[in-house]
């Protein structure tokens, strides 16, 4: 994976200087992409090698399309919170990812926590998921499928030690209707996509999310973030 990210920043340096050669350059990435998969077809099963961390490759589903897939694929998505998610937990800790999408999180930190719970509204994706953690062998990957809020109560769970919250627009609702889980004090990574942001249809109001950490003896602060609008919080307690 490393001489293949090589190659493509080759190619990223010769073949985007006019609209033609960033044309080109797409090709360049697809054929690349298609290589790792190991089929002609964009979704299907990665073999992915998180870059700068300590958790081993993994086995993914990805459906291969669109800038988040790219990302994973190579092992550069959200790499600031993935390098966080690793010094936070340790062997005997629960992590939970709400929104599990593909379990990109999930995957990568199964083999270095005891237990991973993951919450995803969306049937395909949990199975993809489950099938996922199959094919990596790791038996301490749960998927709960459900939306999360309204069909399932994170309350009715017993407290992890990290939590990932990234469900689209609706955190603000799941963290409302989380007193219990909020009062145990995990340390919390929530994603916020902030109102007017390019292609996101639901967003945020981030001192909504501040406010009811704060309200519940969580100090907030900045992780990461990815562009204007579009950024990660930690929430910890003095105790998480």
């Amino acid at each position: 994976m490393e001489q293949l990210n090589i190659v493509r920043e080759a190619g990223k340096k010769l073949l985007k200087n006019t609209p033609m050669e960033s044309a080109a350059f797409r090709t360049y990435e697809w054929m690349l992409d298609r290589y790792v998969a190991g089929s002609p077809w964009p979704s299907g099963y990665y073999n992915v090698e998180i870059e700068n961390t300590t958790s081993p490759p993994f086995i993914i589903w990805l459906e291969g399309k669109g800038p988040t897939d790219r990302a994973q694929i190579r092992g550069q998505y959200e790499p600031e919170v993935i390098k966080k998610l690793v010094t936070y937990v340790d062997p005997s800790m629960e992590f939970w990812e709400v929104g599990g999408g593909w379990g990109y999180h999930s995957l990568a930190l199964a083999p270095v926590v005891d237990n991973v719970v993951a919450f995803e509204a969306e049937k395909q994706r949990a199975v993809q998921i489950r099938e996922s953690a199959h094919r990596n062998q790791y038996e301490n990957v749960e998927v709960v499928q459900g939306t999360v809020g309204t069909e399932i109560s994170l309350d009715e769970f017993s407290c992890p030690d990290v939590v990932l919250l990234d469900v689209e627009g609706w955190e603000v609702e799941v963290l409302q209707r989380s007193p219990e889980l909020l009062r145990s004090g995990p340390l919390w990574i929530v994603e916020i996509h902030e109102p007017g942001l390019q292609g996101v249809e639901r967003g945020i109001d981030p001192e909504e999310v501040y406010n009811i950490f704060e309200q519940h003896g969580y100090e907030v602060g900045e992780l990461s973030r990815r562009k204007p609008g579009n950024f990660h919080i930690v929430a910890k307690t003095p105790h998480s």
